[in-house]
């Protein structure tokens, strides 16, 4: 096992992403996959790792925010969101560390993204899912120690057979990448696993933003640093623990970065 708080170690987990292997890792409240997402190499590998239901699924992209903007199609998002989502620095300042965004990208440029990286709307519009990780220190410096290896999208997915529930407890996850063969497993040794599943998923469309995926962070803090009001998709997943209680008062008055750092601060203390 890796430590991901020790740069040699996440030197080695870059080079291997760069070499276009997959390697476990332990994203604060879940274990994961991680990969390039330049080639077909990772997505390969997570559908032998997680079986063919995975097949049409693409997988979450770790990315800079300013990266993830130059992308986004800021004529098909909410006219009161487009500011968030087409300016990096407000857009890390919302979201990063707390949330997955599926965005819908320009075409020119989701031309130049390999197509297993994006899903498609109904109308044909390329949707890509990703998220800055500012905010956890380790998934933060393994992205940034592959883009030096070359590698121009880190993309991740949970680590557990498609069905079944993501593993959270290090040891099962450092358990589960021995049996699928994988070169190694990043481990956080500083944390106490106070938080359990997957991070949100909210999708941007056109007329709306939708929950996808509900985690223990409540979805009335990301409406609050959004200043927008967040649907409940038909197929919305629910958390899997408990969510983490704020205090509303202090939350008044706060700024959006303001209440993204209280978030952050909240999830240390649990991690």
């Amino acid at each position: 096992m890796g430590d991901a708080r020790k740069p040699e170690h996440v030197a080695m987990a870059a080079d291997l992403i760069a070499d276009g292997k997959t390697v476990g890792f332990f994203n604060r409240s879940v274990c994961a996959l991680l990969g390039s997402g330049d080639t077909r190499a990772f997505p390969d590998d997570v559908i032998r790792i997680k079986g063919e239901k995975r097949r049409s699924r693409p997988v979450g992209c770790i990315l800079p925010a300013a990266t993830m903007v130059a992308k986004v199609d800021g004529v098909k998002i909410p006219a009161p969101l487009r500011m968030v989502f087409t300016s990096a620095t407000l857009l890390q300042d919302c979201l990063a560390g707390l949330a997955f965004a599926r965005v819908p990208l320009r075409e020119d440029f989701a031309a130049n993204i390999p197509e297993h990286l994006l899903s498609r709307r109904a109308d044909g519009t390329a949707v890509l899912m990703g998220c800055d990780p500012d905010g956890y220190a380790p998934l933060r410096n393994v992205m940034l120690a592959s883009m030096a290896r070359g590698v121009r999208i880190m993309a991740g997915t949970s680590m557990n057979p498609s069905g079944s529930p993501e593993i959270t407890r290090q040891q099962d996850g450092i358990d589960f990448a021995r049996h699928v063969g994988l070169p190694m497993f990043l481990g956080d040794p500083l944390s106490r696993g106070g938080l359990h599943g997957s991070p949100t998923v909210l999708s941007v469309d056109a007329d709306a933003v939708r929950l996808i995926r509900d985690s223990f962070l409540p979805v009335r803090i990301l409406e609050q640093i959004l200043g927008y009001s967040i649907k409940r998709a038909d197929d919305m997943r629910e958390a899997r623990q408990d969510q983490i209680s704020f205090d509303e008062a202090q939350n008044a008055g706060l700024s959006p970065s303001e209440l993204r750092e209280l978030a952050i601060a909240a999830f240390d203390a649990l991690t």
